[in-house]
């Protein structure tokens, strides 16, 4: 199953949800400072991140921001305690996918934990067809993506001579 990675420093909050997730059968990993999460996501894309609105060593919404830039297709809930600066629009506008106000209906909470989960498989798998039918389409004119970062772009003869069809084409249309 996918991962869930937490972002919180509240210890009760923390333990009640850790629990539940675990009952779940659900993987997870707890992050006490932002930056430490952040590491982490540049590293290993997670499905879910419950991002505590009031994290101690950065701003919330700077932090979200940078998640989605790290990983687009993660999934942010971000859990409220106490007066909030931003209102909830703006929050879900910067790219939250859910909010909560503490304390959470932990029933409720995991239910929607486990909604996004399946939102990121169904944005991955997304994802991999469009990739797949571009690689499809590209190759078909002679143009190959490897699989490996460290590969480079292949283009085969196909390519040249599509280009070269394509140019004629144009010249005695042109004509």
């Amino acid at each position: 199953m996918k991962k869930v990675y937490i972002v919180d420093s509240d210890e009760s909050f923390l333990k009640s949800v850790s629990t539940r997730l675990d009952g779940e059968g659900i993987s997870f990993e707890v992050f006490q400072k932002a930056n430490d999460a952040l590491k982490k996501v540049a590293i290993e894309t997670p499905a879910v991140i419950i991002l505590d609105y009031n994290i101690p060593d950065r701003s919330s919404l700077e932090v979200l921001r940078e998640i989605l830039r790290l990983s687009p297709f993660s999934r942010v809930i971000i859990v409220v305690s106490g007066v909030v600066e931003d209102p909830a629009s703006e929050i879900i506008s910067a790219g939250a996918a859910e909010y909560f106000v503490k304390p959470v209906n932990l029933n409720k909470f995991i239910s929607t934990v486990k909604s996004q989960i399946g939102r990121y498989e169904i944005l991955i798998k997304s994802s991999v067809k469009s990739a797949k039918w571009w690689r499809k389409s590209l190759g078909f004119i002679g143009i190959h993506f490897p699989a490996g970062k460290d590969d480079v772009l292949h283009v085969s003869r196909r390519f040249y001579y599509t280009i070269g069809a394509a140019f004629f084409t144009v010249l005695i249309g042109s004509v």
